[in-house]
This record gives structure tokens, sequence and C-alpha cells, in this order.
């Protein structure tokens, strides 16, 4: 198992962040909810200018390169959200980049994820995974997340 840490993102680290997750998040809410990739680009382009007016400095929210320690290599990447009024946190995203995967770093990056929600003050870290992803499932709940509700949707 690697050794690694979080890092916050700089501008032009976001951009690529954001400039790989939205066709990838498309892709899979194309596929998630049975819509064309055309329709699943609209919803994400209104979702994440929603949850994110001012982009990477969207107050509550946290950008961050996961680095391998004692070197500059970028393994992958978080964003996490604390919102105040709950006082939860909720994972948007955690990706490992293939070349990287199956060597522990996502549980290592989630477990620092965790104590840095802990250390705020939050109790509970909460997360959506799609259906269809059944690696990232058995990863979360080899973590010890539950599923709390089941989000359906019918194409109409």
């Amino acid at each position: 198992m690697q050794t690694i840490r979080l890092e916050t993102m700089n501008d032009a680290e976001f951009g690529t962040f954001f400039d790989d997750l939205v066709p990838s998040y498309a892709a899979e809410r194309a596929l998630a909810d049975h819509v064309s990739l055309e329709v699943a680009q609209r919803h994400v382009a209104d979702q994440l200018a929603g949850l994110l007016p001012h982009g990477r400095l969207t107050e509550g929210h946290s950008f961050l390169r996961v680095v391998q320690s004692g070197s500059a290599a970028w393994l992958g990447s978080v964003w996490y959200m604390m919102e105040n009024s709950v006082r939860q946190a909720f994972l948007y995203n955690i990706t490992v980049f293939p070349e990287h995967r199956r060597q522990g770093i996502a549980s290592v990056a989630l477990a620092q994820v965790e104590e840095r929600v802990r250390l705020a003050g939050y109790g509970i870290l909460g997360l959506n995974v799609f259906a269809h992803n059944a690696g990232a499932a058995a990863l979360y709940h080899k973590l010890g997340f539950t599923a709390v509700s089941h989000y359906m949707n019918k194409t109409l």
C-alpha cells in the first residue's frame, strides 16, 4: 500500500480535474438515467453550476490532489464538501488514475478525508455511488459505508 498525502489543488490543477470530471460524470449520468449523452451533459452542466458558483473557491468544498509521499506524483483526486447547516460532509468524487489503481490508494485517501471531516467536528460522511458501479460500491462497503436510501428513477 502506498503512502499518500492530500494537497489542495491550485487553479490549473482544478481546471484539469474539472475538464476530466465533466465528460466522465456526464457519461455515468447518461448510463444511469437512460438518457442521451447530450441530455446528461446539459444536466451535469446545470448541476455543477449550481453546486460550484465560485468554482474551486465555493465555500465548504475541498478539491484535493492525491499525491505520492516523497514525490510530486499526482495519483488521483478527491472532491468533498462540508455542510455546516447539517454538520455532514459529502464525498462528491474520488478518482485514482488507472495506472495507480488496485494499490490501496483510494482506501488511504478516504481515511484521510474521514480524518479531516472528523477533526472539523462532523460526524457523517455521505456519498452517492451509481448502481452500475459495483467496484466502487464494494470498496465503500469494505470501508464501512452503509446504504441509507435507494434513489430510483424511471425514464418517461
